[in-house]
């Protein structure tokens, strides 16, 4: 029958979450996840408290692997170990298979800097390591951090760009 159907009022509140947690360059199309989810691609991960959407995450996966494509916690939430507690659970959920999240490369240039390292800091705090390996969508460029350091990246490249079709170039390297 398909994906179980998002009240409107969640999706309105995701909606507001995505794009106050995400620059503009950084966002995908909230249609290409939403198809990509009934496609069977893509998976929404909503956590919610008291009726209230707080975080989300958004994950692609195979049998072999497990791509935390979004993750983000609503600002008055953060610093309050729910990042951490989702994550746990999402590698939880991935059981076996290797876990790969992309996050800014470690530009000592960039204007957020200081905010890259934060972030870093709290994936290896959740034991994932930082790779030499990049990924690039479409314009933008990320840096390849996983739990297993043995991820076949080709798989991981085929994987997107069955993904995003050919709305954007998809590059591993």
């Amino acid at each position: 029958l398909g994906e179980p159907t998002m009240e409107l009022k969640t999706f309105s509140n995701l909606k507001k979450l995505y794009y106050k947690s995400f620059p503009p360059q950084e966002r995908i199309s909230l249609w290409l996840l939403m198809v990509n989810s009934w496609r069977r691609l893509g998976r929404w991960h909503l956590y919610q408290e008291k009726g209230n959407l707080i975080a989300f995450a958004y994950t692609v996966e195979t049998a072999e692997l497990y791509f935390i494509l979004l993750l983000a916690v609503a600002p008055e939430h953060q610093s309050q170990g729910y990042g951490s507690l989702i994550l746990q659970e999402l590698i939880q959920t991935a059981g076996l298979k290797s876990v790969l999240i992309t996050i800014e490369p470690m530009d000592q240039q960039s204007e957020n800097y200081s905010q890259r390292l934060k972030r870093l800091a709290f994936y290896e705090k959740n034991s994932f390591e930082l790779t030499n390996h990049y990924y690039h969508e479409g314009e933008e460029t990320y840096q390849i951090i996983t739990k297993n350091s043995k991820t076949e990246l080709e798989k991981f490249e085929k994987i997107m760009q069955r993904f995003f079709g050919k709305s954007l170039k998809i590059k591993v390297d």
